[in-house]
């Protein structure tokens, strides 16, 4: 099969096109044929160095993947040849006292899955859900990495309701976007921060109410105090701080 494999840090060409056998799966693993694969910024330090923890040469970056069942392990049972599937980003042991109680962020035994810049990829089934027939693979691709931390935190840490306000920085980004159109879906009145005035009429199609254009450091409280009648807002999902 082709991958785009990576066997040192450094610029975009440490990546390069081979073939390679395309990979043996365990008892509790799928073989998934890769339909898009998302690229993260996390990839993009994983490859020039910056982010090196968990990385062991020679390695197939990429973990927001979507695509088709190919083959299933003899321990898989909730998944078959033929499934449209995407992938979350980490494999969590899902026994200990984090994982029991719907904190698998914290697992002890997290690790991070790679493999999707390939033909193929061997993925444990835990790490897998199904996906709509009429879902593209390239939107589902952003599911598990993007959008499912943006419904933690608009459902669950923030719980969004009816009525309330939302501003949303970095509103154009991988979890920006998601993130303004779970709350709208919600009921919010959506406020969505971006640096470039270019992106307005799209984050209007994608479900703000409003926009505010502020660059760098620059302060953009009073524009949120004018839309919001001077009262502010309820909730900030926050997706430029660290």
């Amino acid at each position: 099969m082709r991958a785009v494999v990576m066997r040192q840090w450094g610029p975009p060409d440490v990546l390069q096109l081979e073939d390679v056998p395309v990979p043996d799966i365990r008892p509790d693993e799928v073989l998934v044929k890769v339909g898009a694969c998302g690229i993260p910024y996390h990839d993009i330090v994983q490859r020039n160095g910056a982010m090196r923890r968990g990385t062991e040469f020679p390695i197939i970056l990429g973990y927001e993947i979507a695509g088709t069942v190919e083959r299933i392990g003899a321990l898989v049972t909730t998944l078959k040849p033929g499934d449209r599937v995407c992938a979350k980003p980490w494999n969590s042991c899902g026994l200990c006292r984090y994982c029991r109680n719907s904190m698998e962020t914290a697992c002890v035994s997290r690790k991070m899955i790679h493999g999707g810049y390939a033909d193929y990829v061997a993925l444990p089934e835990e790490v897998l859900v199904t996906i709509p027939d009429q879902m593209g693979f390239a939107a589902a691709c952003t599911l598990g990495g993007a959008a499912g931390v943006s419904l933690n935190a608009v459902r669950d840490v923030a719980k969004v309701r009816l009525g309330d306000t939302m501003l949303i920085t970095g509103a154009s980004g991988g979890c920006g976007l998601p993130a303004m159109q779970i709350a709208r879906a919600a009921g919010a009145t959506v406020i969505a921060h971006s640096r470039s005035e270019l992106k307005r009429a799209e984050l209007l199609e994608a479900g703000a109410h409003h926009v505010v254009v502020a660059d760098g450091g620059q302060d953009f409280s009073r524009q949120v105090k004018s839309l919001t009648g001077g009262k502010g807002v309820d909730i900030v999902v926050d997706n430029v701080g660290s």
